[in-house]
């Protein structure tokens, strides 16, 4: 919907103080004024509350099943079993790719392909991922300027003095958080821990005014360790080591004030 009609609508809402629609409260949750994302914010929440699918959530359980016939699909068999879902980008070699998925509003999913043959080998199984929408905040904002998710909930919540960063919370769409920055004379201070949804760790760094210093480790949704960092001054100095789930070591690189002056897993130091 154009902006212009979004506005009008708006005016109309208030006039007539009826509850807004799912495009008129999509639309509020996109506003630079923060009552206005508020009030869309707790009108979607009661929207998907009562029927998800209102907001665009097809559900785990329907992507589940579609996707059971990606393996040896064609690129247009795979369109068709995604629902016309199109790709997010990807990376790959050696005649295969891993292809990014955005499935809807709530879900996305990884692909293996064969670019050779052009099908689809397997896949990574549908993950929730909501959408959020940013709205720029003043440069000389004092307080918590809050932001959504499609669904109305909370996405963050960032604490600024006069424009300038002190706290800043992201959250998953259930309401629990995702992480926590804080931040000392507006530069990020201490340890930063990244959660998934069910509350085990996705990654934890450390920064000194505003620069990465310390180990940074990534890890697996099971738990297990995936890729392990060295940072100083905000720049990688040390090994960097990667781990398949079963915790054996599948890649090392080392690294010299940010450039890379090895490969290989050798003993550091070993010739």
């Amino acid at each position: 919907m154009p902006m212009r009609r979004v506005l009008l609508s708006l005016v109309f809402l208030f006039a007539c103080k009826r509850a807004p629609s799912a495009v008129e409260a999509r639309g509020m949750i996109a506003s630079a004024d923060a009552e206005t994302r508020r009030v869309g914010g707790a009108a979607l929440q009661k929207i998907y509350v009562k029927d998800p699918k209102a907001l665009g959530d097809h559900g785990e359980t329907y992507w589940a099943l579609r996707v059971k016939g990606l393996p040896g699909a064609s690129a247009d068999e795979t369109q068709r079993i995604l629902d016309g879902a199109e790709s997010a980008g990807g990376e790959g070699g050696g005649g295969g790719s891993t292809r990014h998925y955005r499935l809807d509003d709530f879900w996305t999913m990884d692909l293996y392909r064969d670019d050779r043959r052009g099908t689809t080998t397997g896949y990574e199984p549908p993950r929730r991922n909501v959408v959020h929408v940013d709205v720029a905040r003043p440069p000389d904002f004092t307080g918590t300027w809050t932001t959504y998710f499609v669904n109305g909930a909370v996405h963050d919540a960032f604490e600024v003095e006069r424009g300038i960063a002190k706290r800043d919370r992201e959250y998953h769409d259930d309401g629990q958080l995702r992480r926590e920055h804080v931040f000392v004379g507006g530069k990020l201070e201490g340890a930063v821990v990244t959660r998934f949804a069910n509350g085990t760790p996705e990654w934890e760094e450390s920064y000194a005014k505003g620069k990465l210093v310390g180990v940074q480790r990534w890890f697996y949704r099971s738990g297990l360790l995936r890729q392990e960092d060295h940072w100083a001054d905000d720049r990688r100095d040390g090994r960097t080591t990667f781990y398949a789930e079963d915790g054996s070591v599948t890649q090392c690189i080392d690294y010299r004030a940010g450039v890379e002056v090895d490969r290989g897993c050798k003993a550091p130091g070993a010739k």
